[in-house]
């Protein structure tokens, strides 16, 4: 068979090449990659934040929930597998039996958290201490524990002029 003596400018599937400077950021970097374990690692991304007072009470096993606070008036409590995503493997306990049921799923690999029921939900975007972008998220039923996107949620962009300044 004849080839060309030309190198071919499209990729194995057809497509034409994409050239990609060689200065160009790479997802693979090790900046990336810490971002993307932290995304991962929820229960690791919890310590950190908990270390700040940034997300709500966090325990990391029964015994430091025994020993932290008073659990006979703290239940409801959520407890999630430490790497998770979509709404998935989140157990709503209303008592110290579901509490132990949903541990014993996830041994050594779980996070406790306090329940704290929603009227709204954000996210706020920020790039080099800015923010740049804050998005409500809507869910399908308000009365359902989790407001995942993949259970049906939708995200809607705040306008700018929108936002509360004392919030961010």
């Amino acid at each position: 068979s004849w080839r060309s003596p030309y190198p071919s400018r499209l990729n194995a599937h057809g497509k034409p090449k994409q050239d990609r400077p060689p200065t160009s950021p790479r997802w693979r970097s090790a900046e990336n990659h810490a971002c993307r374990s932290y995304a991962r690692d929820k229960a690791g991304f919890r310590k950190l934040l908990q270390k700040k007072s940034l997300c709500p009470r966090t325990w990391f096993s029964l015994d430091e929930f025994f020993k932290d606070c008073d659990w006979r008036v703290l239940f409801p409590v959520i407890v999630r597998r430490s790497q998770h995503h979509q709404g998935r493997n989140l157990h709503f306990c209303p008592d110290m039996v579901g509490l132990k049921e949903a541990c014993a799923l996830y041994p050594n690999n779980y996070y406790i958290n306090e329940f704290i029921e929603k009227i709204a939900e954000y996210r706020v975007f920020v790039v080099s201490g800015k923010v740049v972008c804050v998005a409500k998220k809507t869910p399908q039923n308000k009365d359902a524990v989790a407001w995942n996107v993949a259970q049906g949620a939708t995200f809607k962009n705040v306008r700018w002029d929108r936002w509360s300044l004392e919030a961010i």
